[in-house]
């Protein structure tokens, strides 16, 4: 009845080690095995990152180089866009916005938000780039070229603490005309 017994694992790894062949086998797969499992990592296509700007990569937008004019207008045209917010020329904002983006809502609307924003966070106290590039929206007709940019904002009723970003996408029309497509104003996680 002894034989019958469950082995603890101690007596197991002594038999392993000391050469018992029904024992050797399922202790080499075992470590074998973990080996393997703890030296692959597994990642969706979906979710591949660039290789060489630590991005995820979207095959429907294209980097686009040598195009520093572009997001120095496109900078310009924030400040501008803040400034005329906080001086409450809410229509001269408005005008800014892309006639086929999802913010053109009914200007009555628009002109409301503008002004809650206004009364919530205050005047623009700090506004500093993080990140900012030309791309060729492929999913867009012809190609179109957008301004894509990132800020991390301070307003002077606003707390300093999770920071606060702006994310603009700008688009870019004959003659470099920039017209805004996308505004996202959240606050981080830190």
């Amino acid at each position: 009845m002894s034989s019958l017994k469950n082995p603890d694992s101690a007596t197991l790894l002594n038999k392993a080690k000391n050469g018992e062949p029904r024992f050797i086998l399922p202790f080499i797969l075992v470590v074998t095995l973990l080996t393997i499992s703890c030296s692959f990592s597994i990642t969706p296509v979906y979710n591949r990152k660039s290789e060489t700007r630590g991005e995820t990569k979207n095959e429907l937008v294209e980097d686009v180089n040598n195009r520093d004019d572009l997001k120095l207008k496109a900078f310009e045209n924030v400040k501008l866009l803040h400034k005329r917010i906080e001086e409450r020329k809410f229509d001269e904002a408005y005008q800014m916005i892309d006639d086929d983006s999802p913010l053109k809502v009914p200007k009555s609307e628009a002109l409301s938000n503008l002004q809650e924003i206004v009364d919530t966070l205050g005047k623009l106290a700090k506004l500093d780039l993080t990140k900012a590039n030309v791309v060729s929206d492929k999913s867009a007709k012809g190609g179109r070229l957008q301004v894509r940019q990132e800020f991390i904002v301070t307003f002077e009723k606003d707390t300093p603490s999770p920071k606060r970003y702006e994310i603009f996408i700008w688009n870019v029309y004959p003659n470099d005309n920039l017209k805004l497509w996308t505004y996202i104003n959240s606050k981080g996680d830190d």
